[in-house]
């Protein structure tokens, strides 16, 4: 999940593996891993060495620098020391253990015993919702995305049952191995519009063809609120996943912000979430060097949820599209949830967010649409001069910071931003090579008699600082000497 928020959950499954045998295990394609704001660095890159992958398996139920020497390994001490200060083995009464849950042979088949035990009891409540979700003209190959990625896996689950577990304690950051992985294993990665987001429930069926969606979630914003596809390579790439009828138009569930389908679905998860509360056993029975309660709270989580998948597709209620392995049709595993723009300055403003607040031609072409199509609206002049300068157009980005400024003089709500105008007007002419004029800009800042506030575009390497403050730092150095 990749959601940008006070909260950030990212779940990403980095491969997987199968078999039974754990003399197979590759740990480095089996690792799952949820980060919220409490981040513990795990060095990962490290187990792509085969032997430094050997360590680690070896360590699942323990093994002594003594022992380990006598494998005949290359360097010990070295790799030993990497592992270790890379967070992936802990030494415990001499003997060295992976410092995250790894859970094979017996073990894995006590977590999912347990899992499956727990889920039994969610079932009926699902059962229910498919019901509801039929009613609202869900299809049966859609209603595993919507259960998965709209209700068990929203963010409102994660925070609220943390919350009620954890009042006041920051989300953990969550790295284990389940091996093997459970066949329903799956997660979402979420990208956040300006009104709305962008769900793609993944697993390993679909790994591939899912990683050209957030390559195209620009057209994906475009498509879903109802702009047809016209440019001949998105096109072919979104045809050749299943996401675009013949005439450019979304296959893909479009969810619309505050109507009865996205109510229903937001009112799910948080009923979801207290049920979970109420019926789900979270204790930990597993030794708490080996899975602390906050991991298996995290891990336990997941596999009740595959369980519950599991059920409803036996019992065919539902469909798994990601158990299909080079599945050409990928609409029934994304979603967009959206609010129609009330006008083309609030498409094109979220079209410009979705670009990571960064201009292209294609979006200056939209901004000078919505100048064409309204003269008197500067609501959006600073980020089109803004969309000029990152396609190299000083000339232009500074004669529209200038319409800005003239328009938004006596604004005092703008203040900030007539403030910065003069600013992005001195940046412009620094990377133009007129130094003489950014200078004037620059003291045009310092010498306002009021204070606008502090400023944060990180996009340009810019934290947070006040106008002032920045323009006296440029003064001393050239806005043309940063990279970003």
């Amino acid at each position: 999940m990749v959601r940008i928020s006070k909260l950030t959950l990212l779940l990403a499954i980095i491969g997987c593996s199968t078999t039974d045998d754990p003399t197979n295990l590759k740990i480095n394609e089996s690792i799952f891993a949820i980060s919220g704001s409490a981040d513990r660095k795990y060095e990962r890159s490290l187990l792509n060495d085969s032997i430094n992958n050997e360590i680690v398996k070896w360590s699942i139920e323990g093994i002594d620098s003594v022992v380990l020497h006598k494998r005949n390994i290359p360097d010990p001490n070295n790799r030993i020391t990497e592992l270790y200060k890379g967070n992936l083995i802990q030494k415990i009464n001499g003997r060295y253990y992976p410092s995250f849950p790894i859970f094979t042979g017996e073990r894995r088949s006590q977590l999912q015993k347990i899992a499956r035990k727990e889920a039994d009891k969610l079932v009926p409540y699902f059962k229910d919702i498919i019901i509801e979700l039929e009613s609202f003209g869900i299809e049966k190959d859609q209603l595993f995305h919507m259960i998965w990625s709209r209700i068990m896996d929203d963010r409102t689950v994660w925070d609220g049952l943390w919350e009620i577990k954890n009042p006041g304690k920051s989300f953990p950051y969550v790295f284990w191995v389940v091996h093997p992985f459970h066949p329903f294993a799956c997660g979402t990665n979420y990208y956040i519009f300006v009104e709305g987001d962008m769900a793609i429930s993944w697993g390993p069926g679909a790994k591939d063809q899912l990683e050209l969606i957030p390559r195209l979630k620009h057209e994906l914003f475009k498509s879903s609120i109802g702009r047809t596809i016209n440019d001949p390579k998105s096109r072919s790439d979104f045809e050749q996943i299943g996401m675009i009828d013949n005439e450019g138009l979304p296959k893909f569930k479009v969810l619309l912000k505050n109507d009865t389908l996205t109510s229903y679905c937001h009112s799910q998860s948080i009923k979801y979430y207290k049920l979970i509360d109420e019926k789900v056993d979270f204790r930990n029975p597993f030794d708490s060097l080996f899975v602390s309660d906050s991991q298996y709270f995290v891990i336990l989580l997941h596999e009740i949820s595959y369980n519950i998948l599991e059920h409803l597709r036996k019992e065919e209620i539902i469909t798994f599209p990601l158990a299909q392995p080079n599945n050409k049709d990928l609409s029934n595993v994304v979603s967009v949830l959206t609010e129609i723009p009330k006008d083309l300055t609030d498409e094109v403003m979220a079209l410009y967010q979705l670009n990571g607040w960064r201009g292209n031609d294609e979006i200056a072409k939209e901004f000078e649409r919505v100048a064409e199509a309204d003269p008197e609206d500067y609501s959006y002049l600073f980020f089109y001069g803004l969309t000029l300068f990152d396609i190299g157009n000083h000339e232009r980005s500074i004669e529209v910071f200038r319409s800005f400024i003239s328009k938004s003089e006596h604004d005092e709500p703008n203040l900030r931003l007539y403030d910065w105008s003069h600013i992005w007007i001195a940046h412009n002419y620094d990377l133009s090579g007129n130094r003489e004029k950014a200078i004037e800009y620059y003291n045009h800042v310092l010498n306002f008699r009021h204070e606008s506030g502090n400023m944060q575009m990180t996009q340009y390497k810019i934290r947070t600082t006040t106008a002032r403050e920045w323009a006296r730092k440029r003064i001393q150095e050239s806005f043309s000497t940063e990279k970003f």
